[in-house]
């Protein structure tokens, strides 16, 4: 019996796995490769333009420290993490 509900609730947890590839991937789907020249230059209105016209992402996230982020990974999703001082410390799909 124990057996038996353990086997119908399986499908259910496959169920919760995520359709996007995982983080670590290699694949470039937020067009993280297109923007690494800004990785140490400083955020500003017209730096996020280009970013987000180079990249072609199909949304960015403009992280700064202590900045709370949700844990879902999305492959078109940009993120750009910047230090305190305002700076591009790396650029990445998530």
């Amino acid at each position: 019996m124990r057996l038996m509900l353990i086997a119908a609730g399986l499908p259910l947890l496959a169920a919760c796995q995520p359709m996007d590839t995982a983080p670590g991937d290699t694949a470039d789907g937020c067009g993280a490769a297109k923007v690494q020249s800004w990785v140490g230059k400083k955020d500003s209105p017209a730096a996020r333009a280009a970013i987000a016209k180079e990249s072609g992402a199909g949304s960015i996230r403009w992280l700064t420290p202590g900045m709370p982020v949700t844990m879902d990974y999305r492959l078109d999703r940009l993120n750009a993490k910047m230090d305190a001082a305002g700076t591009y410390t790396g650029l990445d799909c998530g």
